[in-house]
């Protein structure tokens, strides 16, 4: 393994949860009500966009998706605002062991790059990777391999040197349509099927142990 690929939410930091509880109260606002349990089941690893053009199609409401995205974000970011955007527990430790060793890093992630960069400064990380795709600059979000694929252009890497972290079943698809190699990560509050990923770990030490593997 020369290249190693994250998805950012549930798998850097553990954000899923804090950042549905914001989208629900948000929708709750224009008269909305999903119970945050839907959201975290059905929404995960998909766009902002795309959940809300989905959402508010489905309750017959009179927003646009663009008109709710303004709100929404007229209420601020979790990324900017929270004080639980850290690092995952185990990650630093991680990134530094795969840099030591010159493996290369990028992050593919389903949220805007505003919110990924805002993240990833905050946590101090950004340094470390040489790639960072976000939902925003994309076509097709996942399971489409779309951002998958172009991590694996930027970091001028082949596919089968390249293993992803992804926390959400959508976004083990998106690896596995992408023909990577995915370890499916447990280590968030909210976990998720990860039963199709080709390694299963709960902490970033088991993953550590068992890179041999990949």
């Amino acid at each position: 393994m020369k290249y190693m690929i994250f998805d950012m939410d549930g798998v850097l930091l553990d954000s899923e949860t804090g950042a549905f509880e914001m989208y629900r109260e948000s929708l709750q606002l224009i008269g909305i009500d999903v119970t945050l349990e839907t959201l975290l089941h059905d929404y995960v690893g998909m766009t902002s966009p795309a959940i809300a053009k989905e959402i508010l199609e489905k309750y017959g409401s009179k927003k646009t998706v663009e008109e709710f995205l303004a709100f929404h974000r007229s209420r601020g970011s979790y990324y900017e605002i929270s004080d639980e955007v850290k690092p995952m527990e185990g990650l630093l430790d991680f990134l530094d062991m795969l840099k030591g060793n010159g493996v290369r890093m990028a992050v593919v992630s389903s949220t805007s790059s505003r919110n990924v960069l805002t993240a990833l400064n905050r946590m101090k990380i950004l340094s470390y990777f040489d790639a960072v795709v976000c939902g925003d600059v994309l076509n097709n979000s996942k399971p489409n391999p779309e951002g998958y694929l172009k991590a694996v252009e930027y970091l001028e890497a082949k596919k089968e040197e390249c293993v992803i972290v992804e926390d959400s079943a959508i976004g083990i698809q998106a690896g596995k349509n992408a023909g990577i190699y995915v370890v499916g990560y447990k280590g968030a509050a909210h976990i998720q099927d990860t039963s199709e990923a080709d390694m299963e770990v709960f902490s970033y030490s088991e993953l550590k142990k068992n890179l041999i593997k990949c």
